[in-house]
């Protein structure tokens, strides 16, 4: 009986954080959430920061949750479905963080602060696109005006600039109503 609490405890504590599902998103379902801003942009030097985000316990520590901010330039406002929230020009800087930046804050301080190890869904956009290979991209985000933060609509939510066409033919086909767009890529 107590080798098998002590097997059980072992097995809880040597537990890896969690299991996550990976759930491929193909374009047209990121393209149906009714708040998408779809941008056509440019990387920003630096391009990525690392952030780190203190977390304020008395009874026990906990490390610091990390996260990315990526920084672009506004080059094309392809679609902006939060037109009433946020309003966004061309040459405008934009801060986009990590896709389910509360999500995951919030099951980091779960995991430190009362041991839980909750497995979630990890949703990304389905493409084979390496941000860090190109200049210029379409990026797909959301805004929170409680946080006055862009934020990637999954992971991975950015194209090739090529994709354009495509995207807008997606857009009109769901009747989103969309801006005036240069025929430049």
């Amino acid at each position: 009986m107590i080798h098998t609490k002590l097997m059980a405890l072992l097995f809880i504590i040597l537990m890896p954080m969690s299991r996550d599902r990976v759930v491929q998103v193909p374009l047209e379902k990121i393209l149906d959430s009714p708040n998408i801003i779809v941008l056509k942009v440019k990387k920003q030097n630096p391009f990525s920061d690392k952030k780190k985000k203190k977390i304020f316990n008395l009874s026990k520590p906990v490390p610091d949750f990390t996260y990315y901010i990526d920084h672009y330039q506004v080059e094309e406002v392809i679609y902006n479905g939060n037109g009433e929230l946020v309003k966004i020009e061309e040459g405008q800087k934009i801060a986009v963080r990590s896709a389910n930046f509360k999500r995951n804050l919030d099951r980091h301080k779960k995991y430190y602060l009362e041991n839980i190890r909750k497995s979630i869904y990890v949703y990304v956009y389905k493409n084979k696109f390496d941000i860090n290979a190109v200049d210029r991209a379409i990026v797909f985000i959301t805004y929170s005006k409680k946080k006055g933060m862009f934020e990637y609509n999954v992971k991975g939510a950015y194209d090739n600039i090529d994709k354009k066409e495509k995207v807008l033919q997606l857009l009109k086909a769901k009747g989103k109503t969309l801006l005036k767009t240069k025929k430049t890529h």
